[in-house]
């Protein structure tokens, strides 16, 4: 009897071995980097290429491992039970339950888990080729309890707010704790994500801040409002700043005033008002909805060659400009 003993522990320890490997194996190829493995599999390395396939494959992969993991775990609880009762009776129940509980704890999950995970590139290198070997024996019945487990509850479909707020979390990851080109990346990425969230209400210049010029004003005035301006296109209004006429830029203004006729005397040219040259020389107001989402109105600027557009509320008043640059 004392024969048959030996043998079971020694059978148990294989196991716990066994365990050992299969949580370290699950802790090393998830967390090795993919830059690193990508970097190695393109210099040629087979192992980094196979661990690249395993964890294409990461369904077929974990499910494999969980499998192989349960079942060593309790066939060796099982015949742990066996060792135990043989020698303590009914009481072995519970010390076998106890003993298998730690030694698993401690030996199958904490310890090689953690190493595993401080060694993660080099232990998924080297353990690569054998859980190739397990995938490929339980791949089939991983997929067979993969398909009954869907049937019975049901496969969660990711939606695309899930893969949002996941690359979100990529995102803020990437720039966390990099320097200031990161951060600028990170920001800018963002910033895209945007585009399908806010509106040209939110990101528009308010027509408080806008700088307007009137067609009527006399020719001089026009000049100075113009060059005074940092900027180079001009809402043009009439009478009303809501009668949006068209959008003066200051390069097609100066063009024009270099070809016009000189004045008889400086009081004609003063007469003279800016709506004679704006006439001929402002583009036609591109007017959009407050409402209007960022990437429709993105979509819309590439579409119509534009860099400029007026926005206005449902009643078709003024409300501000938004600009391709913003």
């Amino acid at each position: 009897m004392s024969g048959d003993i030996l043998t079971l522990v020694l059978v148990i320890f294989l196991l716990i071995l066994a365990s050992a490997f299969f949580s370290s194996a699950e802790t090393a190829l998830t967390a090795a980097s993919d830059a690193r493995m990508r970097q190695l599999a393109g210099k040629g390395n087979r192992r980094a290429m196979l661990v690249e396939r395993l964890r294409d494959d990461r369904e077929g992969l974990i499910g494999s491992i969980l499998i192989g993991n349960n079942a060593v775990n309790v066939i060796a609880s099982a015949l742990a039970t066996s060792v135990f009762i043989s020698i303590l009776d009914d009481a072995g129940v519970v010390w076998a339950t106890i003993t298998m509980t730690v030694i698993l704890v401690v030996f199958a999950e904490v310890m090689p888990k953690t190493y595993a995970l401080t060694h993660s590139d080099k232990y998924a290198l080297m353990i690569a080729p054998p859980v190739r070997v397990v995938v490929l024996l339980l791949r089939p019945l991983s997929m067979a309890l993969s398909v009954l487990a869907n049937s019975l509850i049901g496969k969660r479909r990711t939606d695309d707010s899930d893969r949002e707020e996941e690359l979100r979390g990529m995102i803020e990851l990437h720039g966390a704790d990099g320097d200031a080109d990161d951060r600028e990346t990170q920001a800018m990425l963002s910033s895209v994500l945007d585009l399908n969230e806010l509106t040209v209400e939110q990101i528009m210049t308010h027509r408080a801040g806008v700088k307007m010029v009137d067609a009527d004003d006399d020719l001089d005035s026009l000049l100075r409002e113009v060059l005074s301006s940092p900027h180079t296109r001009h809402p043009v209004y009439s009478g009303n700043p809501d009668n949006i006429i068209g959008v003066l830029h200051v390069k097609d203004l100066l063009r024009a005033v270099g070809r016009a006729p000189a004045a008889k005397d400086e009081e004609a040219q003063r007469a003279t008002t800016g709506r004679e040259l704006v006439q001929g020389i402002a583009s036609d107001p591109y007017f959009v909805p407050e409402t209007t989402l960022l990437f429709d109105q993105l979509q819309a600027f590439r579409s119509r060659r534009e860099h400029f557009a007026v926005v206005v509320d449902e009643y078709g008043d003024l409300q501000g400009i938004v600009t391709l640059e913003d």
